[in-house]
């Protein structure tokens, strides 16, 4: 399938002989990884700052989830949804 644009003319087989192999992705990954354990090496306590920030972002979301469902379970909070589906909006006059 070729299609053309003002610019240039796009083939989606030459795309996707052009993408790499799974592979490819695959060693391409390793290798990103390698580096980032190799940094972590490294930078212990970067990799733990960074690590710990991870672990309280992690933790701040669960702890607000809960919460908020909590309240939303015992009837606190009506609901996010800024249209109530049960009414129908008013019909704009027509001029």
């Amino acid at each position: 399938m070729v299609i053309s644009t003002p610019e240039h003319v796009v083939s989606f087989e030459q795309d996707a002989q052009s993408r790499p192999t799974l592979e490819q992705a695959r060693e391409k990954g390793r290798a990103y990884l390698d580096n980032a354990i190799h940094a972590a090496q490294e930078h212990p306590w970067a990799a733990a700052a960074i690590g710990a920030g991870v672990v309280a972002t992690v933790a701040a979301t669960a702890y607000g989830a809960t919460r908020l469902a909590a309240r939303r379970g015992n009837g606190e909070v009506e609901s996010d949804a800024m249209i109530d589906p049960d009414v129908l909006p008013e019909a704009l006059p027509l001029e």
